[in-house]
């Protein structure tokens, strides 16, 4: 394997600012104006969202007053570039009563960052995992409308064969900015069923996570598919779909649900693909040792580059990644990722960018985001598998995200001193069990533009 990760940046360029919100799982929204938005912000009022007006420096927190009170499984924030309307969603489905059956996702949309809300129940037929895109309507569909997607695994995202089996990625679609859904039509199904999948066995195990809408309204997926990172390309809003398997990707192979609890994350992949306005797309995974990797395609598509360790030098482990394109500059990408050195067990957050992904030589250049003495994850990296059957959260996102001024944000949860409070008491002092430790708190890390880039 080759490496094109360059030495880190100084400590001093990559600004890290703790925001004092109780949070797990964070997603990142950023406005025309520049304002941030996190998700989810979790307090004695309830789940909601935090913003900021001064580039994380200061937070507000609102919580959505239309609909029910938001439960804390799966929390996800999106804003439509185009409309600037704001989503946040959660899970109804709890591992824990009283909702162990419940489908679907409660769905609160502001106008105002906050302010104002509305809300709504879609996709009924996903529990988990399940994220909220927008773009133009597709090329040749006859409405024009632009389209927001919710798409998820069906039932779920954890591989339980075969109490549990897999049976396809769930897309529902609206057309009036989120307040209306409908399933997309059924045409050739994007199946995570690895028994239905040429090359595959009963007991491999597929998944996508977070995809991007390109100019012409195509979507794409990307996420595990056996052993190798499929790109799933939908031109008809997810009527039909077809997988690419990244040439040279290799992932770790699935053992069984015990070990992802117990052992191993990677077996699921947060968001591993993103593209810029001129048809780069790049594609990021956890190779079989757990390095960063990353391939490129400069013709939307049809080729690509041999797989490079884009993790920093000295980090031996990663954990979730996020990527993301800088929007007006096409080639400038960022990648955020958990990581850890070999010589510790601390795992760290790390931000890196590459201002001309097309450029011979290209470079991701950055380094860690929190300080030596106060990494994300102090005593080796924790999902939340464990502490989600016991009324504690998940941590299975981070995001990295730019402002139109390119400045880069990178939104991760730290683990903190504390209990946090379980999830069916939200409001409750002393609704805490003594062996749920791990309080997490959102933690912005912000790298500024260099003048003339």
């Amino acid at each position: 394997m080759s490496r094109v990760s360059t030495p880190s940046q100084a400590a001093s360029t990559i600004a890290y600012r703790p925001t004092g919100i109780r949070s797990a799982e964070c997603s990142l929204a950023i406005t025309a104006d520049g304002d941030l938005v996190i998700a989810p912000a979790l307090g004695r009022d309830g789940v909601g969202i935090a913003r900021s007006r001064d580039r994380g420096e200061t937070w507000e927190v609102r919580v959505p007053d239309a609909g029910p009170r938001h439960r804390r499984i799966q929390p996800f924030t999106y804003l439509d570039p185009q409309t600037q309307r704001l989503f946040f969603k959660t899970a109804r489905f709890d591992v824990m009563p009283p909702t162990p059956r419940a489908t679907g996702y409660d769905l609160s949309l502001s106008d105002d960052l906050g302010d104002t809300w509305r809300h709504v129940v879609i996709a009924e037929r996903m529990r988990d995992w399940t994220k909220v895109t927008s773009g133009p309507a597709p090329v040749g569909d006859p409405d024009p409308r632009p389209h927001t997607n919710a798409t998820g695994p069906v039932p779920f995202s954890t591989r339980i064969w075969p109490l549990v089996p897999q049976r396809h990625q769930g897309v529902e679609r609206s057309r009036d900015g989120g307040l209306t859904w409908e399933p997309a039509p059924r045409g050739v199904r994007l199946s995570i069923d690895p028994a239905a999948i040429h090359g595959m066995s009963r007991w491999d195990h597929v998944n996508f996570g977070n995809g991007v809408v390109t100019p012409d309204g195509t979507l794409r997926l990307a996420g595990r598919y056996g052993r190798a990172l499929g790109l799933a390309t939908s031109h008809d809003g997810g009527v039909h779909w077809s997988v690419t398997r990244i040439p040279g990707s290799r992932l770790r192979a699935y053992r069984n649900p015990l070990h992802y609890v117990l052992r191993y994350s990677n077996y699921l992949l947060a968001e591993s693909v993103a593209d810029d306005a001129a048809g780069t797309i790049l594609c990021v995974w956890p190779d079989e040792q757990d390095a960063l990797q990353a391939s490129w395609s400069v013709d939307g598509g049809v080729s690509w580059t041999p797989p490079r360790v884009v993790s920093a030098p000295g980090v031996t482990e990663i954990r979730y990644t996020s990527v993301t394109a800088r929007p007006g500059r096409p080639g400038t990408f960022a990648i955020a990722y958990y990581g850890r050195e070999a010589s510790s067990r601390a795992y760290r957050a790390y931000l890196a960018q590459c201002v001309d992904l097309t450029a011979p030589g290209a470079v991701f250049v950055g380094g860690p985001v929190d300080p030596v003495d106060r990494p994300a994850f102090p005593r080796g990296f924790d999902p939340g598998y464990l502490r989600i059957l016991l009324g504690g959260d998940l941590n299975e996102i981070l995001q990295a995200r730019y402002a139109p001024d390119g400045t880069l944000y990178v939104v991760y949860a730290r683990q903190v001193a504390g209990r946090p409070p379980l999830r069916w008491h939200p409001g409750s002092r002393r609704a805490r069990l003594p062996w749920i430790t791990g309080a997490m708190e959102a933690v912005i890390g912000r790298v500024d533009p260099v003048a003339g880039a």
